[in-house]
This record gives structure tokens, sequence and C-alpha cells, in this order.
């Protein structure tokens, strides 16, 4: 579990990308996003399949000098079960798997199983009806306790989530101001006390104009303690990565609250530090500094 938070802190705006662009591997190379998926599911069509793993095996057989963290977002526990049998897959960081619940989590677990390749890491989203039941999320959860590979965070498919209302998000508004604030409140009390993180769901306006919304909803982003966030577009990944980073006036009162780690309470900043309560936080802000 260690290992795998602190990837998810390097994973900065993931970006993602159809497993069946031509050029992938000059779009890998130039990225400024901490990580990429390659996906083939929701971007690409049933009869794109087979052409997506072509593409993929074609970039991985060259694979060329990228400083991102790879993914591919596996479209079925049978294109999972592909992938892993491609010699050259060992190229990537792991798997983002979509629509997990209670109807196919099994089915993912065995196709990892019966490959024998477990030094992957998966990131499963919470895209389903299941984000609006606590308790099936808690229930889903101690399945995925028992998988093999690391899991440096959970997905929020904020989009698919609002198809299931029946709501298109108008450019006016965060996610924060739609239904969907329910199943991210859901799935933060069911993950994240118990070791998991969470990545922000995918904010789909691209315009420049639409920036702003997106600022907004990045510093609501960090008020969640959310410090990941889908990208559909280049565009958006400067500012992601720059609101959810950790700052150094942050990682400066983090060294002050284990320095004082033994006064009950201080002032610092205009604000009460109370290293009891704000001790956890202090920790995870100084095991992650430095980790670019």
């Amino acid at each position: 579990m260690k290992h795998a938070e602190q990837l998810y802190y390097r994973l900065g705006a993931t970006l993602y990308m159809p497993a069946i662009m031509p050029d992938l591997a000059q779009r890998l190379t130039t990225t400024q996003a901490g990580s990429v998926v390659l996906c083939t599911e929701d971007a690409i069509s049933e009869h794109q399949i087979e052409s997506a793993l072509k593409n993929i095996d074609k970039l991985l057989m060259s694979f060329p000098q990228i400083r991102t963290n790879l993914f591919i977002r596996a479209r079925s526990p049978q294109v999972l079960s592909n992938l892993l049998s491609l010699e050259t897959i060992g190229q990537i960081k792991g798997f983002v798997i979509p629509k997990i619940d209670h109807s196919n989590v099994y089915e993912y677990k065995e196709a990892i199983e019966d490959s024998g390749k477990d030094k992957f890491y998966l990131m499963p989203t919470i895209e389903t009806e299941v984000a609006f039941d606590n308790q099936e999320l808690i229930r889903l959860r101690k399945i995925i306790d028992t998988f093999s590979v690391g899991i440096p965070c959970f997905r929020i498919g904020g989009n698919d989530l609002l198809n299931l209302l029946n709501i298109k998000r108008p450019d006016y508004v965060t996610i924060y101001e739609t239904p969907v604030r329910i199943a991210i409140d859901n799935c933060i009390t069911a993950f994240r006390p118990f070791g998991y993180q969470l990545s922000a769901p995918v904010f789909e306006y691209i315009d420049d104009e639409n920036l702003p919304l997106l600022k907004k909803e990045l510093m609501l982003d960090r008020a969640y303690g959310f410090h990941n966030k889908t990208a559909i577009h280049p565009i958006q990944v400067p500012l992601i990565q720059e609101i959810l980073s950790f700052k150094n006036d942050e990682i400066d009162l983090a060294k002050k609250i284990i320095l004082h780690q033994d006064k009950a309470v201080f002032k610092e900043a205009g604000q009460m530090c109370e290293p009891s309560t704000h001790i956890n936080w202090a920790k995870k802000v100084l095991s992650i500094d430095g980790r670019k």
C-alpha cells in the first residue's frame, strides 16, 4: 500500500488518450502530464478494439523514452487478459479498470491472477450505481482488499455518474454543485479512512474561457483532499498540476507540526495548529516532499 500511495502523488494530471491515435509515441514523449492513460473503453468504439490493441503493442515494441507514468484503460476483463498476454506489456505501469462493481470485480481479479503478473498497479474506477450506496462501496472495498496488486487510487467517473442521473453538467457549475457530490462524499468515506486514495472527476470543458471554472473546481478538489485529477486535454494539465501539488508554505507548516507535536496547540501563519488532529496530514505532506 505504501508504494502505491507514493505513486499516487506522482500521477499529477492524468491525461486520457484514445488508444487508436496514430501518434501515441510522439504525444507520450512531449506530454507534461504526470500520468497518461491509453483508453480502450469509452474513447473508442467496439469495432476499434482490435486496432487499439495492435496500436498499443506497436507502441510498446519500440517503447519511447518517456517521463510520464503510463497506464492502459482495459475495456473489459477479456481485454485486460488480452493486454496482459502481450509480451511487451511489462513496459507500462498498470491498468485503469472501468465501471468496477460487484458484477465484474471477480472477473478482473481472475484475469490478473490467471496471468501470473502482479507487479502492475490498478486504478479501479467508480462510475456505476454502486457510487450512490455507501454500504455497497464498503463491500466492494473489502473485495479489492484481497487483490495482490497495488492500488494507487480509485478514480471517480463523474460523467458516467451524471449519465446515470440523466444529467449533463452545464458549463457554469463545478462537479460539487451537482448530485454527483453525494457519490464523491460516499467514495471518500468508504475508501480514504482505510488507506486508499482517490482521483477527482474530469472537467469536460476544454476552451480557454472555461479555465476559471476549472480553477474553481480544482480549489474544491484540494479542499476535498484530492491530489490527482483526470484531464481530457493538454490545456488542462498545467493548471491541474499547479493547484493539486503541495506548496512550500504547506511543507513548512507540516514540518512545524511535526516539530511541535508534543504541544497541545500552537499558532502559526494566522491559524490554530493542533498536532493531535493535524499530525496525519503533516506526515503525509513530508512523506512525499521531494517526490518529483
